[in-house]
């Protein structure tokens, strides 16, 4: 590939993967917004009914169900455990503390997976990506501002969610590379409405939505299933993935954006130094990779 279609295969990942940060921060706008009056499981359920639904026929069309066998395998497992839980306790916390915040928080996944994929794959980490993950992590201790008047239990459940974030991406690791995305994503949105259904219902109950309601979280299953046909597409773009993942923490701007218009909450200043050190040690780790990757590459 020359330098110009390079250059031209970067610049259509990053757009895609703008386009696709925008349509998460709407999904998890709309999810947010219903979640405050319906039970956040049956949020859950609705929205990744709609996007199940929204899939089916491109699974049919492609004619994978050849592959079903596949996706109960050990790597599947755990990448759909890891994915329900963070789908769920994402969400919980997503629906009772600042979007910006967290949105935020999330981004400290790539840090926790750099120090997992070291710990359990033996990769080599070193002292600058270390340092780096550790910053990151005070970076969060920042946003949440335990101690402080205004900090809220609420924010646990996003922080468990990074161990399952861990284990959804270590998981597809190991997914057998032939099966295509499509089905896997589906089966993980019929997932999500079986776990959201089996863990949240009994104890926050179930209720009619009104059309209003009911609108948000078909919105949000809209948005999510767009949102991640668009990453993939980014990271399919032929471009460098180093380069064009480093744009995903565009999400923090579109997330500071839309509390502000719709909420009229902007992050506190405590944690907006929190929100710049968990994004600038994100890029630095992206950085980082990048470097080791063309080391690797001009050693004989």
């Amino acid at each position: 590939m020359s330098d110009d279609q390079l250059a031209r295969a970067n610049m259509r990942g990053i757009g895609f993967m703008l386009v696709s940060m925008m349509f998460y921060i709407v999904c998890d706008a709309l999810t947010k917004s219903a979640g405050a009056t319906l039970p956040v499981g049956e949020v859950i359920a609705i929205r990744s009914t709609v996007a199940a639904l929204l899939l089916a026929p491109f699974v049919s069309w492609r004619g994978v169900p050849a592959y079903l066998k596949q996706l109960w395998s050990p790597a599947m497992i755990v990448r759909n455990v890891g994915d329900v839980g963070v789908t769920i306790l994402f969400c919980i916390t997503l629906v009772n503390v600042p979007i910006a915040n967290a949105t935020s928080i999330m981004q400290t996944s790539p840090l926790a997976i750099t120090a997992a994929a070291a710990l359990f794959l033996k990769e080599r980490v070193g002292w600058r990506r270390w340092t780096a993950t550790l910053v990151g992590f005070l970076g969060a201790l920042l946003i949440i501002r335990p101690g402080n008047a205004d900090f809220t239990w609420w924010y646990l459940p996003a922080i468990v969610s990074i161990l399952f974030v861990v284990m959804r991406d270590l998981g597809t690791r190991f997914v057998d590379k032939t099966v295509p995305t499509v089905p896997v994503t589906l089966w993980t949105f019929l997932l999500t409405v079986a776990g959201a259904s089996v863990f949240m219902a009994p104890w926050e109950g179930w209720r009619t939505p009104d059309s209003l309601e009911f609108a948000k979280c078909m919105g949000a299953g809209f948005f999510v299933t767009f949102g991640a046909s668009f990453l993939v597409m980014s990271l399919r773009s032929g471009g460098e993935i180093s380069t064009i993942v480093a744009f995903r923490y565009s999400i923090v701007l579109w997330s500071i954006g839309i509390g502000w218009l719709v909420w009229g909450q902007l992050p506190h200043p405590t944690s907006v130094l929190g929100i710049i050190i968990v994004v600038g040690a994100g890029l630095y780790t992206v950085h980082r990779e990048r470097v080791r990757r063309m080391e690797a590459v001009r050693k004989p």
